[in-house]
């Protein structure tokens, strides 16, 4: 567990990160650790085809493979890191 948000300029001095932050530290570390996986806990059950507050009938991702993950990214998502 590490800090999320918070981070440093190539200068040397702190920068806070946007929304999202976090997530993409989380991401990163995963990435830079060699990890096969990376797992977000959210106030959510997971990722939607669509934001399910604009399409009643989105359904819920049990896996996700990085063509959909490009394509969801593409549309705008902001979940994706």
């Amino acid at each position: 567990i590490t800090q999320g948000f918070i981070s440093r300029h190539a200068d040397g001095g702190t920068a806070i990160l946007g929304r999202g932050g976090s997530d993409t530290s989380a991401a990163y570390f995963g990435a830079l650790l060699g990890a096969s996986r990376v797992e977000i806990w959210t106030d959510v059950p997971g990722m939607f085809s669509a934001n399910p507050k604009d399409v009643p009938d989105a359904r819920l991702l049990t896996r996700l493979d990085y063509y959909e993950a490009q394509e969801i990214a593409t549309t705008g998502a902001k979940v994706l890191h």
